[in-house]
């Protein structure tokens, strides 16, 4: 899904700082830290950005 937006997925081999994988926007200037959850959650500090208006 992420890939549709432009976004690379980068699996880590370890849990760096709650992240996943790691999804890098082709622009270079956006990058996002992913942890896997058993359903879809949007923490509330992040609900007033507007990262992924590509």
């Amino acid at each position: 899904m992420l890939a549709d937006y432009g976004f690379n997925c980068i699996k880590l081999t370890d849990d760096w700082q709650g992240a996943y994988f790691l999804a890098h926007h082709f622009d270079g200037a956006t990058t996002l830290k992913v942890q896997l959850k058993a359903r879809l959650t949007i923490d509330r500090e992040y609900t007033c950005l507007n990262s992924l208006d590509v």
